[in-house]
């Protein structure tokens, strides 16, 4: 890339695809920050870079102060370095030995102030913005963040059972009881409070956006949820139903084992088909419900 002056051009935006050398051409950015013009040792501290991942926050930690240090060990023969060596001289627009001597000086500040190298994640780099005006967002000294998806949709789903009994939440109450009936009845925990839990989680991925817009769009209530139910039920039926014919036609064949693909191995799971009474990999009722409960509590 061509030296691009900042005064002119202070934003750029790089617009690659995997493997193609991003991580490399935003190292050699910030090192042109870093070594610029009005450059001093400390001028990392007032530079921010910001990833998405912790792995990704750690990689391009090490690739500048690997850089920093290979360049400053740099005798002509690590072509990597080299590399970047000659698009920071150009950049900076300096000579080998004074850029080594501005590597030098800041990877030394870096090393010594390694508190204030900030190359983090958005969502640490956030977190340090609200303590910096936690007193103005009238929030305690000591708040703390809580990254476990898992244990917020569990508090969720505490909320939303606290509310089962009281007045104006009969609704709710009457599916919550319902379901925790039907459970019974199929010989399941009453208790379902894990199946709300796994479904919540469900909605909360990107890859089922598609799924949970579509669900949104359905009316959901304990009639719907009894039709739904209802449906699955004879889905399931003509599945299993299926299955067993294929089992009595195998069996029906009489073949050997030794003709079939895999042998024994294939024989004793095709006999094993007479035994299935329900929908292999089927669940059971309660991501159903948890659609009925979520969506009609919203």
């Amino acid at each position: 890339m061509n030296h691009i002056d900042r005064q002119k051009n202070p934003l750029l935006v790089l617009n690659a695809s995997a493997g193609s050398g991003k991580t490399h051409q935003l190292v050699l950015e910030y090192l042109t920050i870093l070594l610029g013009d009005q450059a001093n040792k400390n001028k990392f501290k007032s530079i921010v870079a910001m990833t998405f991942t912790n792995k990704a926050a750690l990689e391009m930690k090490n690739r500048i102060i690997s850089t920093l240090d290979g360049i400053i060990r740099y005798d002509g023969s690590q072509s990597k370095i080299k590399s970047m060596l000659d698009a920071l001289l150009i950049s900076v627009q300096t000579d080998e030995t004074t850029l080594k001597q501005k590597c030098k000086d800041a990877l030394t500040a870096i090393l010594h102030g390694y508190e204030d190298f900030h190359v983090s994640t958005i969502d640490k780099f956030n977190l340090r913005l609200i303590r910096s005006f936690s007193r103005d967002l009238d929030l305690p000294g000591d708040f703390e963040i809580n990254l476990d998806e898992t244990k917020l949709v569990e508090d969720v789903v505490d909320l939303l059972m606290s509310k089962l009994g009281f007045e104006q939440e009969e609704r709710l109450t009457k599916l919550m009881t319902s379901y925790a009936r039907t459970n019974l009845d199929e010989g399941a925990k009453w208790n379902f409070k894990s199946q709300l839990v796994q479904f919540a989680s469900i909605l909360s991925q990107e890859r089922n956006q598609d799924l949970v817009a579509k669900l949104m769009e359905l009316k959901l209530d304990d009639s719907t949820y009894e039709s739904l139910k209802q449906d699955l039920k004879t889905l399931e039926d003509g599945v299993v139903s299926a299955i067993k014919s294929l089992s009595d036609l195998f069996i029906s064949l009489n073949l050997a084992s030794a003709s079939l693909p895999g042998g024994s191995t294939s024989e004793k799971a095709l006999l094993a088909l007479s035994l299935v009474n329900k929908m292999p990999g089927a669940k059971d009722n309660g991501q159903l419900f948890s659609a009925t409960v979520l969506k009609g509590c919203d």
